[in-house]
């Protein structure tokens, strides 16, 4: 992807990897997500469930987190090892 402003204006962080993932916790009260490692920002949308993150490398991973409240919390770490990226 190229020209894509919704991180920054530097142009440099206009290009790269961008993945798109879409995430639902029936009953939660909430859910967090956290790029795990890099200097990537990440764009939440919490009403529609949707992160979008600009990936450096393979080694990164994501962290989300399901908030039910008094019932606790469900916590995933997803590796993005298997991704193929364009470029690293």
């Amino acid at each position: 992807m190229s020209d894509y402003t919704g991180f920054s204006e530097d142009e440099e962080l206009q290009e790269g990897n961008f993945l798109m993932l879409h995430f639902d916790a029936p009953g939660a009260e909430s859910i967090t997500v956290q790029l795990i490692g890099g200097n990537s920002n990440v764009i939440w949308l919490p009403v529609h469930g949707i992160m979008i993150a600009r990936i450096e490398s393979t080694e990164q991973s994501i962290m989300a987190v399901a908030d039910y409240g008094p019932a606790g919390a469900v916590i995933k770490e997803i590796p993005l090892d298997g991704l193929t990226l364009e470029s690293e």
